[in-house]
């Protein structure tokens, strides 16, 4: 829409600016939608921790118990991601079973978990593989640490632990003093 100023008679654009990013996000959500799926407005990158590329091996973990009240069950799904972090272009990904817990932290930051393993590991100390990954949510204008737990090999030895929330480590949570710290295991278990 135009109209014209009386002052001065030149035309003032009143059309809404939508910039090339809002133009992304409203063609993904469509295509999301037409396809049956939800759009995740978000990027994740493996974040390198004790000298792996991401992933430590052998991390021995204490999965929190069924009747925990924040641990939800999320049965595989798939959802619609950008698949740059210029968000040009999009891509379908498939979530696997999973459970998840997410860890609060003051000032509403948290540390995301996803557990992919079974029932029967609830609760019980296990070896798994963890691929640490940032989260860089578009959508919230926040990034945030995501944790996944794979099962790891059978056979496997405990190497590393990790703690979540100590006041030091190597990776820093996103706006707080606390940290995310992986150490190798020195005692005998």
């Amino acid at each position: 829409m135009v109209v014209i100023n009386k002052r001065n008679g030149k035309e003032i654009n009143l059309s809404p600016v939508v910039s090339e990013r809002e133009k992304f996000v409203t063609l993904a959500k469509a295509k999301a939608a037409e396809l049956g799926l939800v759009f995740c407005d978000a990027i994740f990158t493996n974040q390198p921790i004790l000298e792996t590329a991401g992933l430590l091996r052998n991390v021995l973990v204490k999965l929190p118990p069924a009747d925990d009240k924040c641990l939800k069950f999320c049965p595989e799904h798939q959802c619609v991601v950008p698949s740059n972090s210029n968000c040009t272009e999009i891509k379908i990904i498939k979530v696997d079973n999973h459970y998840h817990r997410s860890l609060p932290f003051p000032g509403g930051k948290k540390v995301f978990r996803n557990f992919y393993m079974g029932a029967d590991s609830l609760g019980q100390k296990v070896l798994a593989d963890v691929c640490i990954r940032i989260k860089k949510d578009y959508s919230r204008n926040e990034e945030s640490f995501v944790l996944d737990y794979y099962p790891a090999d059978p056979g496997a030895k405990p190497e590393y632990e990790i703690t979540i929330g100590t006041n030091e480590g190597q990776l820093q949570i996103f706006g707080t003093d606390k940290f995310i710290k992986a150490e190798k295991i020195t005692r005998t278990i």
